[in-house]
């Protein structure tokens, strides 16, 4: 049998359970309507029966209060029946509600009101007769029985109702009963035959189902290579829908290189992951290769990522057409070529490094000698010279000048002959403390609010301590030089897992203004000065970048109006399991 033939019959059982599920819901329905309407009838015999006992139990005890009153003379006992026959009235009238469809009930009811409002004259006028006369003027009315009699005719009217309402019962009841058995049956039927219409169903699915597996083993193994082709192609790959550029495809490669998840990334588009800017040229290039259907070669292209900071990528962007030739998604394959950039400027800087650290040896020689002479004559001259003669203030520029000169010529002498870092796991916040208390003077000078926020939970790093302490005390020493007097000062370590691999971010936070894009721009550039003159950098931001890199680190810097951060980021998992053994 073929599978169209299959899928044919399959088909027809199916009509066929949901015919029967269907045929067996009405019924059910039909037959539980009727169920809780025999229910209803019960209960409602039930309750005719309840208060018609109640009705002549109210009497009763209302005969039984005045014959309590007639033999003793004390009206405590009138308080029952002073009660009773309203509850008993009550009780008759809520019955002939209830039987109001029975006309044999309803005659029955008739008859028993006159009986009862008989019985309760006979009270009134024992009660009376007794209040007036005393015992002895109404023993003749005891002895008569007149209000015994009543009483057994109310007695024996009753029995007859509940005698009648007991048989209507027992009607009800076995038609309750029938209908609980009718659902009863309908469920055990349509189930049996529901499970086994399934069954065979199951039965010829799971056979095609082992044939078609079967069939696809072969493209399945293939299907399996091509995806472990794709992700272990070490370029990211990336497609995107060509109707709104939303990512449908990331490879493991693109999931590292902006350290996100697959999950985080399909679905978005690149608004949701970059900056704006940067955003707004990758759809333009996007919309540019859809349109002219062909491939866009990218030479170079800076993305920013949270983890490694902003990257150089060289990207070829194709269009996927349909068998109409209009394109239905966009492929993407990026290179990262941050490291190849970075070590052709390594090569070339380290070529022009190595020429001036020859220069610098031989200066910093030549001028170390002049500028310790110079320091010492100012200081001489300081000591005899009278602050009176205004010229205290241009001794001290002298002193402060000079020793700015002689930092500079260490700073480019550490530069140009850095040491390999020596790399050993250490404690970053232990490094911090140690570097910050060499400048915790200087901070106090312009009464700067320094801040130390050191995660405890920081697991270590592996590194060089001279070389990190290094990197805190020029860092710093940027910050206490460039924000105002009275400013906030921050330090910070924290903890940052991305997957199974974690690292450690060390922050310098302060409040000065926010720095211009050209400023940015040229941060880390060797003696850097901005137009404006209000930033000069000399070797030691240029030194710190060239460490974190050395270190295996990123370094990132963001600043607005009152806040500008330098974060540094180093790897730790490897670390770790060093520091837990």
């Amino acid at each position: 049998m073929t599978w169209q033939h299959k899928e044919k019959w399959i088909a027809r059982g199916f009509n066929a359970v949901l015919g029967l599920i269907l045929t067996v819901s009405t019924l059910f329905i039909w037959n539980t309507y009727h169920l809780v309407h025999s229910y209803l009838l019960v209960s409602h015999t039930h309750d005719v029966i309840e208060n018609l006992n109640a009705s002549f139990a109210a009497l009763r005890d209302a005969e039984s209060s005045v014959r309590g009153y007639v033999l003793t003379g004390d009206e405590a006992y009138l308080d029952a029946y002073k009660t009773t026959p309203p509850i008993a009235l009550d009780k008759v009238d809520y019955v002939s509600h209830l039987t109001k469809d029975n006309p044999q009930q309803q005659n029955h009811i008739s008859e028993l009101i006159v009986l009862i409002h008989s019985r309760l004259k006979v009270m009134d006028e024992a009660v009376s007769s007794r209040k007036l006369h005393g015992l002895t003027k109404i023993q003749p009315n005891i002895v008569s029985h007149r209000g015994r009699d009543v009483m057994l005719q109310i007695q024996g009217l009753i029995t007859k109702m509940i005698r009648d309402e007991n048989t209507l019962l027992e009607i009800r009841q076995k038609a309750s009963a029938r209908h609980t058995y009718y659902a009863i049956g309908l469920v055990v039927i349509s189930t049996f035959l529901s499970i086994g219409l399934l069954l065979w169903i199951y039965d010829v699915i799971r056979k095609q189902i082992a044939e078609r597996i079967t069939a696809e083993m072969k493209s399945k193994g293939i299907q399996t290579f091509m995806e472990m082709v794709f992700d272990n192609i070490p370029n990211m790959i990336f497609v995107k829908e060509a109707k709104n550029l939303h990512f449908t495809i990331f490879n493991k490669a693109g999931e590292e290189l902006l350290g996100c998840s697959r999950e985080e990334l399909l679905g978005k588009n690149d608004f949701d992951l970059f900056p704006r800017e940067q955003a707004e040229f990758f759809v333009e290039k996007d919309r540019q290769v859809l349109r002219e259907g062909k491939m866009l070669d990218i030479p170079e292209e800076t993305i920013k990522t949270p983890i490694k900071g902003n990257r150089i990528l060289h990207t070829k962007k194709i269009p996927l057409l349909d068998k109409n030739g209009e394109p239905r998604y966009l492929l993407g394959i990026s290179e990262d070529i941050t490291d190849h950039k970075q070590f052709e400027n390594a090569t070339r800087k380290s070529e022009e490094i190595f020429a001036v650290g020859q220069l610098a040896t031989r200066m910093a020689h030549q001028l170390t000698i002049p500028l310790d002479i110079i320091l010492e004559s100012a200081a001489s001259a300081f000591k005899y010279v009278s602050q009176k003669e205004g010229i205290e203030f241009p001794i001290k520029a002298i002193e402060r000048e000079v020793d700015r000169c002689k930092t500079l010529v260490q700073e480019l002498l550490t530069f140009c002959w850095q040491a390999k870092p020596e790399l050993k796991p250490m404690d970053l916040n232990e490094a911090v403390k140690s570097a910050f208390s060499m400048l915790r003077s200087e901070a106090q000078k312009k009464s700067l609010d320094v801040r130390l926020e050191l995660a405890s939970d920081l697991p270590w790093i592996s590194a060089d301590r001279r070389q990190i302490e290094q990197i805190v005390i020029n860092l710093v020493t940027q910050s206490i030089e460039t924000v105002g007097n009275r400013g906030i000062l921050t330090l910070k370590s924290e903890r940052f897992d991305h997957g199974a691999k974690s690292w450690v971010y060390f922050k310098v936070c302060d409040t000065r203004n926010e720095m211009p894009k050209e400023t940015m721009a040229h941060l880390f550039d060797p003696l850097f000065t901005s137009q404006s003159g209000d930033f000069r950098n000399g070797l030691g931001l240029t030194l710190v970048h060239e460490l974190v890199r050395k270190h295996g680190g990123f370094m990132d810097v963001q600043s607005q109006a009152g806040y500008t951060e330098f974060c540094v980021k180093f790897p730790a998992a490897v670390v770790e399991q060093k520091k837990a053994a």
